[in-house]
């Protein structure tokens, strides 16, 4: 849809759009490895529309730069660093201000969309001038245009994703660590810049590893600017021993990471664990919400992380991508991934070449399901299903039939809670692309029946840059309403399922919802104060944050943590089954 425009180099269509309706909210995915903005006017703009802005002199600009630096960087840092001087900093004096980050959305979105975005830019400016440490920057003037230096960001980089240098090589890095397909197993997964071993040494002693184990090397090549050559290191570790602590490191030859460690779960009745969608990467606040689920980490157990799809925003419009900033991504989320399960979703912002950097860098389990676009697992009390809202879902599909076998096995075995997730919202009042997640739409009158007859109990979703919760909700209509025990909406033996869209994991948030409110969301919050029935107001009530889940075999506990507030409890939930006992 629409003509292919922007720079001869990339030849992008833009301005293309699912819905010409809609009210996107992405500012533009050239900026994606630090300005992944997503407010409610420009979700899916693309660099060719970006260089169409900006004009051709402008555009030849930037590519002049970026091939300058070099297209292909030798490191996440690296990466951030030329994204950063050759498009941001406009100017070239070393920062990156307000005034450069709105010209960029006054030159896509014309002047109205400014004065939406200018308190979201303000915000994202004063918290990162806040943990880089310049005070001079904490109290912001509406009469300054401020900003933070280049090399501040990259230093803060270094200390949020624990990377040194700028040329790393065959040093491992963006370790992860996802379930594998047998109960006792894990594939670990991490990226080199050079052909080097792939090898996990494993043990139960800190520095001491009795396993030694062996896996694959890939790698791939699509992308613009040089496309990507680094190598991406699978291994699979299996008959790890459950409910004990795991020291590892992984390498090769003489080059090894730090020490991490892990514990895998098996037949426990409680789980702890974290959700969130459409993070991005460095600015607004991808960063924030990593460092504070970090901290939540250090403070109680959370034992798995769940993302619900946009990882990263590599895209550069509808049919490119720029690598580099899935390293950047990948050394962000490090400090998490390496120490709990960390299990993805596809999402819209996957698509590129036909998924490829997400399916060789994020192997999930797959064996049962014959994709890893859609899968299950079972963890402590809880089956995960993730399904894929960007591949054929209809009655008939494959993953429609595979997602009935699933849930029928789950209802069989008595498992006791479904957690059901898909990148795109079935119920959200998010007033964009609303005609697709409202009651009546295609999405719910599609999975919802199989939802019904096999008991899912929560659905989590991103997709819309905010966070909606919803009452349970049988086939479009309320089935429960909460009773207040310790002032907490307590839902018992609900009779639908809980709908929960969480992408506010970072991006730019929405600020347009439909109104009023429809009486099936029970609350909802994202570039405005939380609104809903007893709604709490937060000092910053910019909505960026995570949702964390305490559940036992007979309750489930949510919570909605503000990411600017020091992990403040902003909403929260219970859900109980009376017929099970509790641990």
């Amino acid at each position: 849809c629409g003509q292919q425009r922007g720079h001869a180099l990339f030849r992008i269509r833009g301005g293309c759009s699912q819905n010409r309706n809609m009210r996107w909210a992405v500012l533009t995915a050239i900026i994606t490895a630090f300005v992944a903005l997503s407010a409610s006017s420009w979700r899916h703009v693309s660099i060719g529309d970006a260089f169409e802005a900006v004009g051709a002199a402008r555009a030849g600009q930037v590519v002049e730069c970026l091939e300058r630096e070099g297209p292909r960087p030798t490191s996440p840092a690296a990466a951030l660093r030329t994204f950063l001087a050759c498009y941001a900093d406009s100017d070239s004096d070393g920062a990156i201000t307000e005034t450069e980050i709105l010209n960029i959305v006054r030159d896509l979105e014309g002047e109205s969309a400014v004065d939406s975005a200018r308190a979201q830019v303000r915000v994202m400016l004063k918290e990162l001038a806040r943990d880089i440490g310049d005070r001079r920057r904490n109290s912001i003037a509406a009469t300054v245009s401020p900003g933070v230096a280049i090399d501040d960001v990259i230093n803060l980089f270094h200390r949020s994703g624990g990377l040194v240098g700028t040329t790393l090589g065959d040093k491992p890095q963006q370790i992860h660590l996802a379930l594998g397909d047998d109960e006792g197993s894990a594939v670990i997964s991490w990226v080199t810049f050079s052909d080097v071993p792939s090898e996990v040494q494993i043990g139960t002693t800190a520095g001491s590893y009795d396993r030694s184990v062996s896996g694959e090397s890939l790698t791939y090549d699509v992308g613009i600017l040089g496309g990507w050559h680094g190598h991406v290191h699978r291994v699979t570790v299996d008959k790890l021993p459950t409910n004990t602590v795991l020291h590892y490191r992984v390498g090769g030859n003489d080059s090894w990471s730090s020490e991490f460690t892990f514990r895998l779960k098996s037949g426990e009745d409680t789980l702890s664990f974290a959700s969130y969608g459409d993070q991005g990467t460095f600015i607004p606040a991808g960063y924030k919400v990593c460092k504070m689920i970090h901290k939540l980490a250090k403070e109680k157990p959370v034992e798995l992380l769940l993302n619900v799809g946009d990882l990263c925003y590599a895209g550069t419009g509808a049919q490119y991508e720029w690598e580099p900033i899935w390293d950047v991504w990948g050394a962000l989320i490090e400090p998490i991934a390496a120490r709990m399960p960390y299990m993805v979703a596809v999402g819209n912002h996957e698509k590129y070449y036909n998924f490829t950097s997400y399916r060789t860098r994020y192997p999930m389990p797959s064996r049962e399901s014959g994709s890893q676009f859609w899968y299950s697992f079972d963890y402590g009390p809880v089956h995960f299903i993730q399904m894929s809202t960007e591949h054929d879902y209809a009655p008939g599909s494959e993953q429609y039939k595979w997602i009935e076998s699933d849930l029928a096995r789950a209802r069989a075995r008595d498992v006791p809670w479904i957690v059901m997730s898909g990148h795109r919202p079935m119920y959200c009042s998010d007033a964009a692309e609303y005609d697709s997640h409202r009651p009546g739409a295609p999405f719910q009158q599609q999975i919802e029946p199989l939802m019904r007859r096999y008991g899912v109990d929560l659905y989590l979703a991103g997709h819309m840059h905010s966070m909606d919760r919803t009452h349970p909700i049988a086939n479009g209509t309320v089935s429960d309403m909460p009773q207040y025990i310790d002032g907490i909406p307590t839902y018992t033996d609900a009779k639908g399922t809980v709908f929960l869209t969480i992408g506010n994991g970072g991006v730019f948030l929405d600020s347009k919802m439909i109104d009023p409110q429809p009486e099936w969301s029970a609350l909802r919050w994202g570039a405005f104060c939380p609104q809903g029935e007893n709604a709490k107001k937060p000092a910053n009530c910019f909505g960026w944050g995570f949702a964390h889940f305490d559940v036992t075999r007979s309750r489930l506990h949510y919570s909605m943590m503000s990411s600017l507030n020091d992990n403040e409890v902003v909403d929260e939930a219970v859900l109980v089954k009376s017929g099970r006992a509790s641990v």
